[in-house]
């Protein structure tokens, strides 16, 4: 049995002001006191229509998250690359962890050329002080333990010697990260019914990550960032650029179509991966790169009896595609990729 309370008191504030008939402002402030530490932060927002087909809009604000504590230490079963084995990874009960924070700055435009096309182009930076998260179970930062309760000493130990790793739950160095998001939209009318197309697409700049083991900052964008031995934090696998685009028709009978396309850019697999050489000796991936991911998703419907029923057919992963092979335990990267297959769905819904 545990037990909890946490008292938090906070206080914000915002004020919109009207600069001109086209130009609007907004402040805000933000106070929040959870007891072990007080936090203030600031925000400023401005949206500017500057012709009738053109709208800027510019944002900076300073935000924050207060640390969750659990209650007790965590323990869970891991790969652990370098040994080629499971090991148990303890978490203990942070004692010192201090608030995220970050200082986001943003702007972008709104374009209208007409009442069919719209374009929506923003930039964004994100600058992440003291980001939540856990050591990496290869970053020498962790502590190691071996079957005698000693500390893992590359010097006189081997991989296979560690029987528990200590990850500690820690506010991270800093992380600096921008990108652009762009999305697309176009309405038009032709013989077979109304349609809609566009698409959007996100493209990270950086992701640089400060406190590694080398000394320099490492930039995470468009690599596969797992079991990298200068990491002190753990890193997804992180695309560079995901594209979606779509087409749908509802046709003048009120039948819908919709077909997507989903693209996942490829990354690299960057030198610093704890078993580059043993992946390529073993003949995979000897150009470090993990191939790009294209897939479609097909949907079609009618309503019938008045609208009371609709009837919709899917099918996802239309081409039945595999996800591209990754150097992990279970041959793909599951937070990026699907590996499951081609499905059909068949619905029926019936309104009373």
């Amino acid at each position: 049995n545990s037990y909890i309370e946490t008292r938090v008191h906070s206080f914000f504030g915002e004020l919109n002001l009207p600069i001109s008939d086209a130009a609007t402002a907004e402040l805000g402030v933000r106070h929040e006191d959870y007891g072990a530490d007080t936090v203030t932060k600031p925000k400023l927002a401005l949206l500017w229509d500057v012709t009738d087909k053109t709208t800027f809009r510019a944002s900076f604000e300073q935000t924050f998250r207060v640390p969750t504590m659990p209650t007790q230490e965590t323990t869970s079963l891991e790969l652990y690359a370098p040994a080629g084995e499971y090991i148990q990874i303890k978490t203990p009960i942070p004692t010192a962890l201090g608030p995220e924070e970050s200082t986001n700055i943003g702007f972008g435009v709104i374009v209208r050329p007409n009442d069919q096309l719209t374009v929506n182009l923003d930039y964004y930076s994100l600058a992440l002080e003291g980001p939540f998260n856990r050591e990496a179970s290869t970053c020498a930062c962790s502590d190691k333990i071996t079957s005698t309760g000693a500390l893992y000493d590359p010097a006189v130990n081997v991989p296979q010697d560690i029987t528990m790793i200590i990850a500690e739950l820690i506010n991270g160095d800093d992380v600096d990260t921008a990108g652009v998001d762009l999305e697309v939209k176009y309405t038009f009318e032709n013989n077979l019914g109304n349609w809609s197309v566009g698409g959007n697409m996100n493209h990270i700049i950086e992701y640089d990550v400060s406190g590694t083991a080398d000394g320099n900052s490492y930039d995470g964008a468009g690599k596969y960032n797992l079991r990298s031995t200068v990491l002190p934090i753990e890193l997804r696998m992180m695309p560079d650029l995901k594209l979606n685009a779509y087409a749908s028709l509802l046709m003048n009978n009120g039948v819908y179509a919709r077909l997507y396309a989903r693209y996942i850019d490829g990354v690299e697999i960057p030198d610093t991966f704890d078993s580059l050489a043993t992946m390529q000796g073993s003949g995979y991936f000897m150009d470090q790169q993990i191939d790009d991911h294209l897939t479609y998703d097909f949907h079609i419907g009618f309503s019938s009896f008045e609208d009371k029923v609709e009837t919709t057919f899917s099918v996802i992963n239309l081409t039945d595609e595999e996800p591209p092979l990754a150097p992990h335990e279970l041959a793909y990267d599951a937070n990026t990729h699907n590996p499951v297959g081609r499905i059909v769905k068949v619905g029926f819904d019936y309104k009373l």
